[in-house]
């Protein structure tokens, strides 16, 4: 956490805004979604995911750096994780007997339940703010000469 509180400081305290910006984004973002995404299929399905893992963080720095914008790719990668992580634990109590699951694996559940929501909650925000730039944006784009202020309203 505070290296990356540290990083993006660094970035938002630099003149330029470029690839690293979005390649930072990709990284912190991407990896809950790559670490969901391995725990999906090492726990329901059994699959070894070490490579999973490296190629879906992957994916999601690739997406990012595509994107070339912080808020949806934040949104998108969170909504991602957030639905991951909804699959792992609806998987989870499918997969084993419920009535004789220990005390911990319903405490690990919830906790896993509880980040999907703020994921979702991440997303949520995120995608408030795209809404928010494009509005700003789209009125900056109207010429001063085109306004009627003199109209009554």
């Amino acid at each position: 956490m505070i290296s990356v509180t540290g990083i993006n400081i660094w970035l938002a305290r630099r003149k330029t805004r470029d690839y690293l910006n979005d390649l930072w984004i990709g990284t912190v973002w991407g990896a809950p979604a790559a670490l969901a995404l391995t725990a999906v299929t090492e726990l329901l399905l059994n699959l070894p995911s070490t490579a999973l893992f490296w190629l879906s963080l992957f994916a999601a720095i690739a997406w990012s750096l595509r994107a070339k914008d912080p808020a949806r790719a934040r949104r998108d990668l969170c909504a991602t994780a957030a639905a991951l992580l909804g699959v792992l634990v609806a998987g989870y109590l499918l997969k084993f007997d419920t009535t004789r699951l220990p005390e911990v694996a319903w405490w690990m559940n919830g906790v896993l339940a509880a980040t999907a929501v703020v994921m979702t909650v991440i997303a949520a925000g995120s995608s408030r703010l795209i809404v928010s730039a494009r509005a700003l944006e789209a009125s900056e784009q109207v010429p001063h000469g085109d306004l009627d202020h003199t109209r009554a309203v």
